[in-house]
């Protein structure tokens, strides 16, 4: 049986919205933005797309950590779900961590975290 495409799409906005509060349109510009590629070939065999990717992830790291759930909707071994959440992740880190990488020592030293926790009640 063949799924149509907006089937597809309705059914992928549902689970970004449940999942990663984030609609379809801004996954794929987060996507793109990120220049995450098309098509990702795992060591395990596992085959996923770029947009399928950034959503496992933004979805893994906004649950409860609960691969079950996960693996049920995105119908995934979960296996499979951890390798790509690991791979996007580090996919992420190494081609954007320069962004990152500033001044800890004056907006991000301890003592201005401490005071904006203490601020905000934390």
């Amino acid at each position: 049986m063949a799924i149509s495409v907006s089937l597809l799409l309705f059914a992928l906005h549902f689970i970004l919205i449940s999942l990663c509060s984030m609609t379809a349109s801004e996954l794929l510009a987060m996507t793109k933005a990120l220049e995450i590629p098309d098509c990702i070939l795992l060591p395990n065999g596992s085959k996923f797309t770029g947009i399928e990717a950034l959503a496992l992830t933004c979805a893994r790291l906004r649950t409860a950590g609960d691969l079950h759930e996960l693996a049920a909707k995105f119908c995934r071994a979960r296996s499979a779900i951890s390798e790509i959440v690991n791979w996007t992740i580090i996919y992420i880190n190494e081609a954007w961590s320069h962004l990152l990488d500033f001044d800890h020592d004056h907006l991000l030293s301890p003592r201005n975290l401490q005071m904006w926790t203490s601020t905000l009640g934390l």
